[in-house]
């Protein structure tokens, strides 16, 4: 409560104060305040330049670069940035506004330090991306300076040398890249074919020794051992066949007799006795019917016996004529044997020549290491070199792609969507913040001022403070004695002087406001060349160019 209190008393005696000091914070409030606005007017004058572009990348070369190892974006916008900020693009605007520059000042105008420009602009230039995407971007350059026509020069043929020199840039880069990647695939593919004859010489020289051959060292030895061993088991069944015809040659004659045999005709003849025998025996017994024990019966059947025993006992055939012959068995042996001979010595010599072989393999398995070491050496450079040539022609068909789509209009398209206009209105000093600079270094005038009477004043305003003052008692108060001639010159001084001074305060104060104004928001023109400025150094700039060209061509012709 207390405190309330006391703040609500130090508002009253601080507004008091006020009214007893008002000329005092009045008087210093307007003489700042004017001095503010009229240093205003002869304070220089910054121009705010803005110039937008657009850089769009079509989605045709955005598919068709994917995947090739494009720079990243904050990269890619900080050398726009800097690109702008301090490049060639900035140079060749400040060169391109130059003629106009000197012919400004020739025709009465003021002079610009260009170089002094150029140096401010590298540390003042703004560049904002409004849109950022990795398709669209647009591009906002700003640039505050204090001559407006030469700023709005700059700033456009800027943004305008930027978009040109990065056109070229875009189209001498595919081109280059082109050509850096035809040379490479070139070249390599120069390698890849010296490398095939290379490894084409190995296998046709050292085919026996090359890995993952048909013809392999390892392979033919593994079947010449497998030959060998078949021969072995051919030579062996060989001199067994050899054998077995000696022995069976030697068990057999040269010669065979061969014999003639026919019947025996003892033997014919005891067979017709002992018919004659039996049909006599026949007739007796059946015609003569005799008896077994007649005698003549007994005769009969005794011969008969004794007749059959010796036809048992004799030779059925006997020879009756001997040739002597050579043995046809024993020629076929022989021939046998020759050829059996025959083929053990050509399983031999066959044995002679695989064996041979066999060691002359032997001899070539010493440089199988340092020759296959070579082969796989030139098979890895081979292997190298193909994945080399796939990626320089991948990249160089991303490139083909690419320049085709920028001469279609379907790669990296740069914009000038809108110039910096004519610059009329300052940015700095504005209105406003003359107008708040003015207040309130006027009030802070007032203020001290105020402070200042108050804490020098050493009257008293009633008897209290007198009687505190000199320690005296307060016997009574006897107010003013105001004459009638001190009435009327405080009338005149509160209903005319003061009036008059507030009025000609608010009208000097209303006038500097006016004239700041129309000096800050409509400018007077003051630019010596009535043509304008834009087409002054566009004009200029066509004529060189125009000028250039027939020593180009003369060059060129050179």
């Amino acid at each position: 409560m207390s405190r309330s209190t006391n703040q609500a008393k130090a508002l009253v005696d601080a507004w008091f104060i006020l009214l007893r000091y008002k000329w005092r914070f009045v008087f210093p409030l307007f003489v700042v305040s004017a001095s503010v606005l009229a240093f205003s007017l002869l304070l220089p004058r910054k121009y705010q330049a803005e110039a937008v572009f657009d850089r769009r990348t079509d989605h045709v070369l955005a598919s068709i670069m994917v995947g090739s190892g494009q720079k990243t974006y904050d990269h890619h916008t900080t050398s726009i940035k800097q690109e702008l900020t301090n490049g060639l693009s900035l140079d060749k605007a400040i060169e391109d506004v130059k003629p106009y520059v000197v012919q400004r000042f020739k025709a009465g105008g003021p002079e610009v330090n260009l170089v002094e420009l150029r140096a401010d602009m590298a540390r003042k230039i703004q560049v904002r991306f409004e849109i950022a995407t990795q398709e669209h971007e647009r591009i906002s350059v700003k640039y505050i300076g204090t001559e407006p026509v030469v700023t709005r020069l700059v700033i456009n043929r800027l943004v305008q040398n930027y978009i040109d020199q990065a056109r070229s840039q875009i189209a001498k880069g595919l081109e280059d890249t082109q050509s850096f990647f035809l040379d490479e695939v070139d070249r390599t593919r120069i390698k890849i074919e010296s490398l095939e004859n290379q490894k084409l010489t190995y296998e046709i020289k050292y085919s026996e020794l090359l890995p993952d051959s048909p013809n392999s060292i390892n392979v033919i030895q593994t079947q010449l051992d497998e030959k060998i061993s078949e021969l072995n088991r051919q030579l062996i069944l060989a001199k067994s066949q050899v054998d077995s015809s000696r022995q069976a040659l030697a068990n057999t004659s040269k010669t065979i007799n061969s014999f003639v045999k026919e019947r025996n005709p003892e033997l014919i003849r005891l067979e017709a006795k002992l018919r004659e025998l039996q049909t006599g025996y026949r007739t007796a017994v059946v015609v003569n019917k005799m008896t077994e024990r007649h005698p003549d019966v007994q005769d009969l059947k005794v011969q008969i016996s004794e007749l059959q025993a010796k036809i048992g006992q004799t030779e059925t055939e006997v020879v009756t004529r001997k040739t002597v012959a050579s043995n046809g068995h024993f020629d076929e042996l022989k021939l046998s044997l020759n050829q059996a001979i025959a083929k053990q010595t050509a399983i031999e010599d066959e044995m002679s020549q695989v064996v041979e072989r066999r060691e002359s393999l032997n001899v070539k398995a010493a440089d199988l290491f340092p020759i296959r070491s070579q082969y796989r050496k030139i098979t890895r450079q081979m292997d190298q070199l193909q994945r080399e040539m796939q990626f320089w022609e991948e990249n160089l068909r991303r490139i083909q792609m690419a320049r085709s789509a920028d001469d279609g209009n379907r790669g990296v398209q740069l914009a000038f969507i809108r110039e910096c206009p004519k610059l009329t209105r300052p940015v700095a000093p504005n209105v406003f913040q003359i107008l708040i600079s003015a207040v309130g270094l006027g009030m802070i005038a007032g203020a001290v001022s105020l402070l200042f009477a108050h804490r020098t004043d050493e009257t008293f305003h009633d008897g209290e403070q007198l009687s505190t003052a000199m320690h005296l008692p307060l016997l009574g108060e006897v107010s003013e004695i105001v004459s009638v001639q001190h009435r009327r010159m405080r009338k005149v001084r509160n209903m005319v002087l003061y009036p008059l001074n507030a009025v000609a305060m608010t009208a000097v104060l209303m006038t500097l406001v006016s004239v700041l104004y129309m000096n800050l928001q409509h400018p007077q023109n003051t630019d010596t060349i009535k043509q304008d400025p834009m087409e002054f150094v566009q004009s200029y700039l066509e004529d060189s160019t125009i000028d250039a060209t027939p020593v180009v061509e003369a060059r060129q012709a050179d």
